[in-house]
This record gives C-alpha cells, sequence and structure tokens, in this order.
C-alpha cells in the first residue's frame, strides 16, 4: 500500500511524514501550495473539505486529516509500537495524556499566532491577539520541559515516540526557536535526540528546516 500525503512545507505535514519515513512505509508526496490558494480548490476539498493541510490518502481511497490523527492512525494500522504504546501498554495513559495535551493546549495556540485577524475581533489589535497567542504558547512548553526533566529524555521518559516527532514539529514553527532550546533545557536534549536520528533529518532538510 502506498500512501499520498498532501503536503507544504513549514506546516502540520512534517510529523506524518517524518513518522511515514522513519517507519518504512511507502509512500509518495502530493504538494499542495497553500499560499496560492490550491487548498481551496474543489479537487483538494474533496479530500480535505476544510481545506487543511497535511490529508493521508490510502490506495482504497480512505482520507485521514489532522496532523495528530494521521500520525496515530499509522501507527496503530501498522502496529508501530516503537512509535506509539498499543492498547495494554502500560506507556499509553502518559502517550495519549501528552498527545492530546500537545493538540489542544498548544498546537491551537499556533492557529491564533499566524492567523490572528480570525481571532482579534472587530476593531481589536491583532498585534495583541498574536502577542498574546505567542506567550500562551512559551508559558505552556514549560509544562513539556517539567514532564522532560522528571521523565526524560523523551516524552515517554527513555522510550522514544511520534510524541517527540509531534514536539519538534511544532517547535520549528516556534519564533524565535532559539528561546525554546534556551530556555527549556531538558527540551533542548529532547530536540536535539529527536532531529539527530537519521530519517528525522532527512525529511527536515526536505522541509528546509536544516
Amino acid at each position: 500500500m502506498t500512501y499520498r500525503l498532501y503536503w507544504t512545507r513549514h506546516s502540520g505535514a512534517l510529523g506524518p511524514h517524518i513518522l511515514l519515513e522513519e517507519a518504512g512505509l511507502p509512500y509518495e508526496i502530493v504538494p499542495v501550495d497553500f499560499r496560492a490558494g490550491e487548498n481551496k480548490r474543489p479537487e483538494y476539498l474533496a479530500i480535505s473539505p476544510m481545506g487543511y493541510l497535511p490529508a493521508l490518502q490510502a490506495e482504497d481511497g480512505e482520507v485521514v486529516y489532522e496532523t495528530a490523527a494521521i500520525m496515530l492512525h499509522l501507527a496503530e494500522k501498522h502496529r508501530l509500537e516503537e512509535h506509539a504504546p498499543g492498547l495494554d501498554d502500560p506507556h499509553r495513559g502518559a502517550f495519549l495524556k501528552h498527545l492530546f495535551f500537545l493538540c489542544a493546549s498548544i498546537q491551537y495556540c499556533f492557529h491564533i499566532y499566524y492567523n490572528p485577524q480570525r481571532y482579534s475581533g472587530q476593531g481589536n489589535s491583532e498585534e495583541a491577539a498574536k502577542s498574546q497567542a505567542g506567550e500562551l504558547i512559551f508559558e505552556r512548553w514549560k509544562h513539556i520541559d517539567d514532564s522532560l526533566q522528571q521523565d526524560g529524555p523523551y516524552l515517554l521518559g527513555n522510550r522514544y515516540s511520534l510524541l517527540d516527532i509531534y514536539t519538534l514539529m511544532m517547535a520549528t514553527w516556534f519564533n524565535p526557536l532559539d528561546r525554546l532550546l534556551t530556555s527549556y533545557l531538558a527540551f533542548n536534549r529532547c530536540y536535539e535526540l529527536t532531529a539527530n536520528r537519521p530519517a528525522v533529518r532527512k525529511i527536515m532538510q526536505q522541509h528546509e528546516l536544516i
């Protein structure tokens, strides 16, 4: 089975792209020019009705979108227990706790940061909305760092998982990245360990991140 990953650089496509590569699953990249509005064209909306990227399409036509959903779907479908603990694994609860925190409490703030005009309200300052979102991301990142200090070097202790890919992906959206890396040293170590994995480094280069 060859997957099609609808993709653009500097987006949530980085996480699924790394996972596909690291797991050795066959895939092809389908570039979608977000800035040119290709994600709003009828042919793409038939795949992802909200026009969001990334989206993953299987050969049988099944489509999954939302970054975390794609990654968890791949891990469970292909039993990638080196990336996601199985249902009976003692790490399962911690894995889900961290994954949902990353999605609901941090990733959403990036939507506000990069699209403040959608959230500021008429007559309110877009810059203020953007600034507040940036500070919320930074503050909430402390929870990640605290977890890594208590039981690192990865979010599941000594066990690497897709959580570390997901956290690395979001860190690349933070501006400036160095602020996270110099402020949160336990996270810095996790980031470096993850970024130096061969498949991760290869895909980061394709996304023009290194």
